[in-house]
């Protein structure tokens, strides 16, 4: 942040504003914790059956044995991995959100441009990813993403003002 010019910083207050006003905390508060209900619930389905169909070969009684921790790790892993391309899609399009709420109200999408080419030098971040690095690893939009939508905007504002 110390790098940014004033009109820069202005945009990512812009930006971090867009989030309180559309409520996105609240929303992946929400979010988050219906999806522990659900992932809790998945894994006691799993667990459960695992245990009852292999739990005997494994020496694992019933769930509450110590030696069925190891399993349950391992299927809290998997299963988060398997829907963290739901949250991060999701969390994606609060953070698009946020970045056009954050145009609109600075009117300088060259500030835009200018702060996340900044952020992408400070941060080390892969300006455009693999696909399917995007998909599981990546909450927030690509800074290629982020800059194509930027540009688009602009040429919407330069027409509205024709």
């Amino acid at each position: 942040m110390q790098k940014l010019k004033k009109d820069e910083i202005l945009f990512v207050m812009a930006h971090e504003m867009g989030h309180y006003v559309y409520k996105h905390i609240y929303w992946m508060l929400l979010g988050s914790i219906l999806s522990s209900f659900i992932l809790l619930y998945l894994l006691y389905l799993l667990i459960n059956w695992l245990v009852d169909r292999f739990g005997y070969a494994w020496g694992v009684q019933k769930v509450g044995d110590l030696r069925s921790l190891p399993l349950f790790l391992l299927l809290f892993s998997v299963i988060t991995f398997a829907i963290s391309p739901i949250e991060n899609t999701i969390s994606r399009q609060s953070e698009r959100a946020a970045d056009q709420y954050g145009i609109q109200m600075t009117q300088n999408a060259e500030a835009a441009i200018s702060s996340f080419q900044k952020l992408t030098v400070n941060s080390l971040t892969e300006p455009n990813p693999p696909e399917l690095v995007k998909i599981f690893l990546y909450s927030h939009p690509t800074m290629a993403e982020r800059l194509y939508t930027i540009s688009q905007e602009m040429q919407l504002m330069k027409q509205d003002q024709k």
